[in-house]
């Protein structure tokens, strides 16, 4: 007879945010009683008086049985005896043993008050659970023998207990799809015995002994769930590995690795870019040395079961500490970061691995010794990345070839919510040298979004005393030759820090000559201990820096919304540093027109293909004078459609001397042309002056 295992019960518990607003917020904190399923009245009972019985009508007893002792709803005073059940079990004798008379109303709730089940952390009942406990998310969950159950969840901030019934558990057969590694040989064992239809490989608190990389099925989802990753309180689920390899590689469809720890206590580096990694989303390649289903090399057997686009993926409160190799990679094509084909994979396009909608939640990856924390791959889409932390990198190791972040050919990678914190990457020298690379780098990308993250650059030390440093760039999109340029980047209301003798140097955003096309900047805010103004002027000119000179005839339509604000001990507006032609600042401070000539701003001018005509268009032209002379600067706006098109914006406006009047706001300074008296007109001392009389 196969063993039995437990259902597990989970939900997530929500409260409205005040008294006054709806929105829902997780009902952290919360806790939950649980009883055996009750019953709900189905007909008004007569008044049961002290001592006396009555019949009861109810729709189901559920699990009550003879002998228990019923509260109604959250009112322990009403205490009413079973001293018997109908065979339909629509209806009991009860006796009021409590201290009043009571009636009961249709749809009130009958529960048992002891005989409550025993709740456990695991499907086989082998680590009891106390109380069930609501999460900062909201979630909750329990195993529990009991077929049925009741719940009342109280605290977190409820007003009132709330009351949950008629909830399935219980028992369920290990051939459905649940595994505990416990019952087998390793954990591999337990993923490669899951069926064809896939399944859970429950890993129970505890710390745990490997020595190969874990691979999951390629042909069918598998969830490895453990009980934690050490970011809380709490109990939690520890894989170690002793030998200098990749962690987990998840290959199939709809699968997830969730609370658990990896850690690597191997010394030693990643020979290659695929080797020693945290977490590798990807399917296999051909000299896998776990190959699943079938042992097969062929080019064949791998395109079905190896490269099919690989969708639905979902990383969620794991830690990965000290990966020989990036923490979390997703390498698409299968190319690592300088666009070598990675070892062991068929190369035709047609069997290559894409991945796609991709979910990494409050993931922590620190300490990663090569390359960095978090690589992705060309062909990949849709990855998101929300609470994430990636915490550290290169503290250990001397290798130069190290980021917090590379994205290469990725198309659709949303950044929220995520911290990026440290010393920056070193040189080879040692840790305590000056940094070496930008920490995040972008090549050949597409719609890439940071939205309200925090880079936060941690003060360098040599021993207990910390050292000035000369900082690199947050950010860097990057040209690589034959690559691309990187596509609609947006930074969007994040959080930028200098710690430490940083000699007042920012750098925060740097752009290749044409490395990007499409740049959107929204109100960051920079924060450094050392101070960025001396002399009243600048010592970082280049914050932020857009190469205008090298883009100046691309279409690099880069727009800053909000200049930002640095503080240093004292706020000071951001500085744009070398602005492309095709760009846009608005904020507090100043707009920023776009430059471009009288040709460029033509219908098909120029590499930009002509500015928008539309009413309103306003840019700064550069008029030729021909020979030696300098260019001269018109501004010039689009008005009147088609009839009209570009005119200069500073001409003076020709009014007769009634619609000249007729207008009451008048500076002195401005000129107009008088078509009543043909003359040109000054206004100065609050009058109109007769400049010239017109020919």
């Amino acid at each position: 007879m196969p063993d039995l295992e437990l259902r597990r019960y989970e939900t997530y518990l929500y409260k409205p945010k005040s008294g006054s607003d709806d929105a829902q917020i997780p009902l952290a904190g919360a806790t939950l009683a649980v009883t055996r399923q009750g019953a709900s009245v189905r007909t008004e009972s007569e008044l049961i008086y002290e001592q006396e019985t009555a019949q009861v009508e109810v729709h189901d007893c559920g699990l009550i049985v003879v002998g228990d002792n019923l509260m109604r709803d959250f009112d322990d005073t009403v205490d009413l005896s079973v001293l018997s059940i109908a065979s339909d079990r629509r209806s009991m004798m009860v006796q009021n043993v409590g201290g009043g008379a009571v009636q009961l109303a249709v749809g009130e709730r009958l529960r048992p008050t002891t005989g409550h089940p025993s709740l456990y952390k695991d499907p086989r009942a082998k680590q009891s659970l106390a109380t069930p406990t609501v999460d900062s998310l909201g979630y909750v969950w329990f195993f529990t023998p009991a077929t049925t159950v009741d719940f009342v969840v109280s605290g977190g901030g409820l007003a009132s207990p709330r009351m949950y019934t008629d909830k399935p558990v219980g028992w369920r057969r290990e051939g459905e799809t649940w595994r505990n590694v416990n019952d087998y040989a390793s954990i591999q064992a337990a993923i490669d015995s899951l069926p064809a239809e896939g399944g859970t490989v429950y890993i129970p608190a505890g710390e745990y002994t490997l020595t190969q990389t874990l691979y999951t099925p390629c042909d069918r989802p598998c969830h490895i769930v453990g009980e934690g990753a050490q970011m809380d309180a709490g109990p939690s689920t520890v894989l170690r590995w002793t030998t200098n390899t990749g962690m987990v590689r998840m290959r199939g469809d709809h699968s997830s690795l969730r609370g658990v720890s990896l850690r690597m206590d191997a010394s030693g580096d990643a020979s290659s870019e695929d080797q020693g990694y945290g977490v590798f989303i990807g399917r296999r390649g051909i000299t896998d040395a776990h190959p699943h289903p079938g042992t097969s090399t062929t080019a064949t057997e791998h395109a079905k079961y190896g490269n099919a686009p690989l969708k639905g993926m979902l990383i969620e409160d794991v830690h990965i500490f000290s990966s020989p190799g990036w923490g979390v990679t997703i390498p698409g094509f299968g190319e690592d970061s300088q666009g070598n084909a990675e070892a062991g994979r068929v190369t035709t396009a047609a069997q290559q691995t894409l991945s796609f909608w991709v979910d990494v939640r409050r993931v922590r990856v620190t300490g990663s010794r090569k390359y960095g924390a978090l690589f992705t791959g060309g062909g990949c889409t849709t990855l998101f990345f929300d609470n994430c932390a990636f915490l550290h990198v290169g503290d250990e190791g001397n290798f130069a070839t190290r980021f917090y972040a590379y994205l290469r050919k990725t198309v659709g990678a949303i950044f929220r919510n995520t911290t990026f914190e440290g010393a920056s990457p070193p040189e080879p020298s040692g840790e305590n040298a000056p940094p070496f690379n930008p920490w995040v780098r972008l090549v050949g990308c597409q719609s890439t979004t940071f939205e309200t993250c925090w880079f936060e650059n941690d003060p360098h030390y040599s021993g207990s005393t910390s050292v000035n440093y000369e900082p690199q760039y947050f950010i860097h999109l990057a040209a690589v030759v034959d690559v691309p340029a990187n596509q609609g980047v947006s930074v969007l209301r994040v959080h930028f820090a200098r710690g430490g003798s940083n000699a007042g140097l920012l750098k925060l955003i740097y752009c290749d000559a044409s490395g990007v096309v499409g740049v959107h900047v929204e109100s960051p805010l920079v924060i450094s201990n050392t101070p960025v103004i001396s002399a009243d002027e600048f010592i970082d000119a280049l914050p932020i820096a857009l190469n205008g000179s090298a883009n100046t005839n691309t279409n690099a339509a880069f727009t800053i919304v909000g200049n930002g604000m640095i503080w240093d001990g004292t706020p000071h507006s951001l500085l744009v540093a070398t602005m492309p032609r095709k760009s846009t600042m608005l904020g507090r401070d100043t707009v920023k027109l776009p430059v471009s000539t009288l040709t460029e701003i033509q219908p098909g001018g120029g590499p930009g293909g002509g500015m928008l005509r539309q009413d309103g268009s306003m840019a700064i032209v550069e008029l030729g004078l021909g020979g030696s002379s300098p260019a001269a600067g018109a501004l010039m706006t689009y008005w009147g459609g088609r009839d009209v098109g570009w005119r200069l914006s500073n001409a003076c406006p020709v009014l007769t001397t009634s619609e000249r009047d007729a207008r009451t706001t008048w500076v002195n300074g401005e000129m107009i042309i008088n078509s009543t008296t043909d003359k040109l007109e000054l206004r100065y001392g609050g009058i109109w002056i007769n400049i010239k009389s017109l020919p």
